[in-house]
């Protein structure tokens, strides 16, 4: 989170264009996801993001949202492929398959603000409920846009 509170905080900035992407670049090499950590409080966590996951998607195709994510850069192949070993402890509830493109913005943000806590950042409570509300108002325009 505090990438982004840093990004933010450059837009709103005078500063000259080229800096601020140079600085943002910079900022962004704490992604991907590298390495799963092997401490409890981490797999409590892989364990909750993986079962969000297979009730999202069902566990077939936990390893399709998994590839998008290697694809966006938020984690590595190596990663992927340990979520995936614990993921094979993980069941799922029948009838929950549902293809992997299902998934709405909250769905992956949620992944993301996983893959935050699992790279040791704090998760700023304000930032989510600012998102959620942004992403509440955009629904009901795009609503309101199908409707006319």
């Amino acid at each position: 989170m505090k990438n982004w509170s840093r990004y933010m905080k450059k837009m709103g900035s005078n500063e000259p264009m080229e800096k601020t992407t140079l600085s943002i670049q910079q900022e962004t090499d704490f992604y991907p996801l590298s390495t799963i950590p092997n401490d409890p409080e981490s797999i409590v966590i892989v364990m909750k993001w993986l079962q969000y996951l297979v009730d999202k998607v069902g566990k077939s195709r936990v390893a399709d949202v998994l590839n998008y994510y290697v694809d966006v850069g938020w984690i590595t192949e190596e990663a992927k492929m340990k979520l995936l070993e614990y993921c094979e402890g993980i069941t799922g509830r029948e009838g929950s398959e549902a293809p992997a493109s299902n998934l709405m913005a909250k769905d992956h943000i949620q992944s993301f603000l996983f893959i935050q806590k699992l790279m040791g950042s704090k998760v700023d409570e304000y930032f989510i409920s600012r998102i959620e509300r942004d992403i509440a108002k955009l629904t009901k325009n795009l609503d309101n846009l199908t409707l006319r």
